[in-house]
C-alpha cells in the first residue's frame, strides 16, 4: 500500500520512471499476498501511465488484465474505475463512440455503489464527448448537472474540477468574462483545499485568457506564479507546461530567441519525463518560430518529428495540428501535390474526431488546389463539403 502510494505522489510530480517503481513494487507485494483488489488497481494505475506516455497497447493489456479480476472478483468499484479508463482512451483516440458507451457503463456502476469521484469523472467525461461533438449546449448542461452533483455531495476537489471545465466551456466562446469568473471559482476552493496542481492549473487558465487579450505582463506574472507552485510540488509536467506557456508570450511579443530557449527547458523535461504529447506540442511550436522565420526546412524537419510522434501515440489533435501546418509549407513551395496529400489526410482525421470546423478549414485549402489545376468540378465538391462541414 504504501509502495502503491508512493507511486501515485511520484506519478502526480511527473517522475514518472519512479511512479512505474513504485507500482510494480506494489504489484509484486500484492501478488504474493493473493491481495486481487490491490492487484488490479495498481494494474489500472500502471496502464494510466502508459495511456499517458502513449503506448496504447501496453496500456489495452493492463487494463484488460485489471478489468478481467475486477469482474472475476465481483469489485464493481474497481470495474467502473478501469472502465473509465478505457474510456479516457478511447475518447483520447477519437473513438467518441466507445468512449461514450464505456462511461454510461462505468457511471451505472459507480452509481450502484454510491462512488461519488467516478459517478462526476464519468459525467465530466460524457461532457467532453459532447464538446468534441460540437454539443457545446449539452456539454455546459453536463458540466452544470455535475457541478450541482459534486456541491450536494460536499465534493470539493469535484467541485473545482467542474468550474474549471465550465470556464474553458466560456473561454471557447470568447465570453473572456465568464470564463475569468469560473476560474475564479474554482481557483478559491483549490486555495481552500490547498491543491497546489488545481490552483496552478487555475492560475495557467488566467493566465491564456490575458495572453489572448494581450495583456502579457499579467499573464507573465500568472504563469510565473503556477510555475513556483509547480516547483514546489516538485511536478515537473507543470513546470514544462508553464515554461512552454511563457514561451507562448515571447512568441507573441516575437522575441523569437528567448521563446526558442524556454520551449527548449520545457522540451528537456519532456522528454525527461516521457510525456510524448508535450514534447510533440513544444516541437511543433518550435517549428512554428522557423516557419514564421522562413527556415521552412528546419520548421519541416520539427513537424515531421512532431508528427511521427502524435502518430505513435495516436494523438489525433496532435496529427490534425502537424498535417495542416506541413501542407501549408508544401503549398507556400509551389508543392500541391504534396499539400493535397496533407490536406486530404487532414480532413480524414478531422471527421474521425468530429472536428467540423478543422476539417472545412482543410477543405479550403483543397479547394484552392484544385481551383489552381484547373479542376473547378473537383474544385466545386469541395466547396459544398466545406459549407456542409461548418458553418462560418
Amino acid at each position: 500500500l504504501c509502495y502503491s502510494g508512493l507511486g501515485r505522489i511520484c506519478r502526480q510530480r511527473g517522475d514518472i520512471e519512479e511512479a512505474l517503481a513504485n507500482y510494480n513494487k506494489s504489484l509484486e507485494n500484492y501478488r504474493g499476498c493473493d491481495n486481487d483488489e490491490g492487484e488490479m488497481m495498481v494494474l489500472c494505475n500502471i496502464g494510466d501511465i502508459h495511456r499517458k506516455l502513449g503506448e496504447i497497447e501496453k496500456a489495452k493489456k493492463l487494463f484488460d488484465q485489471s478489468l478481467l479480476i475486477a469482474r472475476k472478483s465481483n469489485h464493481k468499484r474497481g470495474e467502473s474505475s478501469v472502465l473509465s479508463s478505457i474510456a479516457d482512451l478511447e475518447r483520447n483516440q477519437g473513438n467518441l463512440v466507445e468512449a461514450e458507451q464505456l462511461y454510461r457503463e462505468s457511471l451505472q456502476l459507480a452509481k450502484d455503489t454510491n462512488y461519488i469521484q467516478r459517478i462526476s469523472t464519468n459525467y465530466g467525461g460524457l461532457a467532453e464527448i459532447e464538446r468534441r461533438r460540437g454539443n457545446e449546449e449539452n456539454a455546459e448542461k453536463s458540466l452544470r448537472q455535475n457541478l450541482m452533483f459534486t456541491r450536494n455531495q460536499g465534493y470539493r476537489r469535484g467541485e473545482a474540477i467542474n468550474l474549471g471545465e465550465l470556464g474553458k466551456i466560456y473561454r471557447r466562446k470568447g465570453d473572456f468574462q465568464k470564463a475569468s469568473n469560473f476560474y475564479g471559482k474554482s481557483l478559491k476552493i483549490n486555495r481552500e483545499i490547498e491543491d497546489l496542481m488545481g490552483v496552478a492549473t487555475c492560475l495557467g487558465s488566467l493566465a491564456w485568457i490575458s495572453r489572448k487579450q494581450k495583456k502579457y505582463d499579467r499573464a507573465s506574472s500568472l504563469y510565473n506564479e503556477a510555475l513556483e507552485l509547480s516547483k514546489q510540488s516538485d511536478d515537473q509536467k507543470g513546470i514544462a507546461i508553464n515554461l512552454a506557456e511563457l514561451a507562448r508570450i515571447s512568441s507573441d511579443l516575437e522575441e523569437y530567441d528567448e521563446a526558442i530557449t524556454l520551449y527548449e527547458q520545457s522540451l528537456e523535461i519532456g522528454r525527461k519525463i516521457k510525456d510524448k504529447r508535450g514534447v510533440s506540442q513544444v516541437l511543433s511550436n518550435i517549428a512554428y518560430i522557423h516557419m514564421v522565420r522562413n527556415n521552412l526546412n528546419l520548421a519541416k524537419e520539427l513537424f515531421a518529428e512532431s508528427l511521427e510522434s502524435n502518430r505513435l501515440s495516436e494523438d489525433a489533435l496532435g496529427i490534425k495540428s502537424n498535417l495542416h501546418f506541413l501542407g501549408k509549407i508544401a503549398i507556400d513551395e509551389g508543392n500541391d501535390d504534396l499539400g493535397q496529400e496533407y490536406y486530404s489526410e487532414c480532413v480524414d482525421v478531422c471527421r474521425k474526431i468530429g472536428d467540423g470546423k478543422g476539417e472545412s478549414m482543410a477543405l479550403a485549402k483543397l479547394m484552392q488546389i484544385a481551383r489552381r489545376s484547373g479542376n473547378h468540378s473537383l474544385a466545386k465538391e469541395y466547396d459544398k463539403q466545406r459549407k456542409d462541414a461548418y458553418q462560418w
